[in-house]
């Protein structure tokens, strides 16, 4: 059974399957992700984003968009990124102006985190997962896309 759901997780990995995508009407965001790997649950209350659990395995997308109350800046962004990491292996780190990611190892498992910062608002996807399945899901990152508000 585990080796039938690893060969559909692998096809729909490879096959030219159609990305489905998620549009945020508040915060004008579009997150694009590989079809037929998640289950997108009801949008927040508010309005700002969603969640997305994996149809197999045990990863986690959100996906949301907040106003920049507070100000932080693109090393405040990924200091809050990197607080759950585990010291060790080092997280890795993309700071820029416009743009943060933080990767890392963290207590219950794999996390990668982007944040798009535009103007005032702030766009973030976060996906995370077991590290016993970090080979399948290290495959999927480079297929999400968050196309932040202008």
């Amino acid at each position: 059974m585990r080796t039938a759901a690893a060969l559909l997780f692998l096809a729909a990995l490879t096959a030219p399957a159609l990305a489905d995508s998620y549009t945020n009407a508040r915060f004008g965001y579009t997150l694009t992700y590989p079809g037929g790997l998640f289950a997108p649950q009801p949008e927040s209350d508010n309005g700002d984003g969603r969640h997305f659990t994996a149809l197999h395995g045990g990863a986690d997308l959100a996906v949301w968009g907040g106003y920049n109350a507070n100000d932080q800046s693109a090393s405040d962004i990924a200091e809050v990124a990197a607080s759950n990491c585990l010291p060790a292996p080092q997280p890795y780190r993309l700071v820029k102006p416009t743009v943060v990611v933080v990767s890392c190892r963290a207590a219950d498992g794999v996390v990668y985190h982007k944040t798009y910062i535009r103007a005032d608002v702030l766009t973030t996807f976060e996906l995370t997962y077991p590290a016993s399945e970090r080979a399948r899901w290290d495959a999927v990152v480079g297929k999400l896309a968050l196309t932040p508000a202008k």
